[in-house]
């Protein structure tokens, strides 16, 4: 039997046991989503009269040619952009490098008739939003799951980079992603065997939650990591200090990231001190500059995803922080690094509290939502009252257990995932802070 293209559920793990002094380790938790979706048109037609039936048919044929139509000009929409977000559409790999024993960087660009050389509104779009993902089809299985593109590198030469884009001229069409090959997992596991050259079908983009009008005027930004879970973390990094930078002013946001992994290969871009000594304290990014150890080098130092981290500190050092966990040093984000990170980078901005029904920064209704999608969230105003609205955000994202872990599982209510309660590690924090009349306003996002 055919199998459906569209992935619409992201379960399918196991949930770690409750922790008693702290989350599980990574290797506990890491967990592939992928599932297949839903497909289309599966009601069943009610019986009517000939005519009716006659121009189903043809409704139905016509709609088979335009199907067919828009397959030999590579999937193309009605503004024949490289991406849509109905179909799937060509991409050819263009790189392919592995950084880890488990875990490769793949760069792919728009591929087939009517890929064209201009730039796509379509991603333009959605890297003006910041978050965002596109699928990735499996087209053995006829399966999907989403993948979140790692930000678009700086041009050679921006603000004293180092040249982190080989590939300048293309205005933009390349999309490269951080892929870890997991047992069982179906489409990781069918793009570790494509090489350079091979063809993959993506898409989107599919826009995620709207980390700028979330924020307000609140200045902090903690994001909590695990494996690939880094791509959204930079994601949101790119949008909130780039994009302020080029708006002609400095950033008005910290953002930090603690960004655990099971080994210390993985742990891209972490720097290591001069002299042979080990790898620097994991909140080193909390001291002072005079106090921050002579570096050397960094792991996985050739990645596009290490130069990325390294061009954010080199643009942002008094914005932006990260801090690296690994399960084999016996390292993991704790209760203690989330506060330092909480607390760190810019003042905390004394925000009023948001009202109980605001969609924009209330906790309470964050819990409810059916889905991340922002965008089509945008008619809604913010009801909240007084100057400088807004919420410090605390974000997490990674395999299911790691989610669930720090900020409490996903709740499946009415057919839809929502974000549910903040439990975990992250809840007992607040509710910590609340018991000592902290009214600061935290908004926890599942991603």
């Amino acid at each position: 039997m055919r199998q459906p293209d569209k992935t619409v559920l992201r379960g399918g793990t196991s949930l770690p046991r409750p922790f008693a002094s702290g989350p599980p380790p990574l290797q506990h938790q890491l967990r592939e989503r992928e599932a297949p979706a839903r497909a289309a048109g599966t009601g069943t037609p009610k019986r009517g009269r000939p005519r009716s039936r006659a121009l189903l048919v043809g409704a139905g044929l016509c709609a088979g040619v335009g199907a067919c139509l828009a397959l030999l000009r590579g999937g193309g929409g009605p503004d024949n952009d490289i991406l849509s977000a109905t179909d799937f559409r060509a991409f050819a790999i263009v790189a392919r490098e592995a950084v880890s024993p488990s875990a490769f960087e793949l760069a792919v660009r728009a591929d087939g008739p009517g890929a064209g050389s201009g730039p796509s509104p379509a991603l333009a779009r959605a890297r003006a939003h910041g978050l965002w993902s596109v699928e990735v089809k499996q087209p053995q299985l006829q399966i999907a799951r989403h993948y979140t593109p790692l930000p678009s590198p700086r041009r050679c030469g921006d603000d004293g980079d180092d040249g982190d884009d080989d590939d300048d001229d293309d205005n933009g069409r390349t999309l490269r992603f951080l892929v870890r090959r997991v047992a069982g997992g179906e489409v990781s596991t069918y793009l570790s065997k494509l090489r350079v050259g091979d063809r993959v079908w993506l898409r989107g983009p599919h826009l995620g939650f709207d980390v700028g009008r979330r924020r307000g005027g609140a200045g902090n930004v903690v994001f909590l990591a695990g494996g690939t879970g880094i791509a959204p973390a930079l994601q949101i990094a790119a949008r909130l200090l780039d994009g302020g930078s080029e708006q002609g002013g400095p950033p008005d946001v910290s953002v930090s990231i603690l960004w655990a992994n099971r080994y210390a290969a993985d742990a891209l871009g972490r720097p290591q001190a001069r002299g042979g000594a080990s790898s620097l304290p994991r909140w080193w990014w909390s001291l002072g500059r005079s106090q921050v150890p002579e570096i050397a080098e960094a792991a996985g130092a050739d990645s596009v995803l290490a130069h990325q981290i390294r061009g954010l500190q080199r643009r942002h050092p008094d914005h932006f922080h990260i801090a690296y966990f690994v399960d084999d040093e016996g390292t993991a984000i704790g209760a203690r690094d989330v506060r330092l990170a909480c607390d760190s980078g810019a003042s905390p901005v004394q925000l009023p509290p948001a009202n109980p029904s605001c969609p924009w920064h209330s906790p309470a209704a964050l819990e409810q939502l059916p889905d991340d999608k922002d965008a089509g969230r945008h008619r809604e105003g913010c009801v909240c009252r007084g100057p400088g609205v807004g919420a410090d955000l605390l974000c997490v994202s990674g395999p299911d257990g790691f989610v669930a872990a720090y900020g409490g599982p996903k709740v499946w209510r009415d057919g839809a995932e929502t974000q549910g309660p903040v439990r975990g590690m992250l809840g007992q924090i607040l509710a910590e802070e609340e018991e000592k009349g902290n009214m600061r306003n935290w908004l926890v996002l599942k991603l």
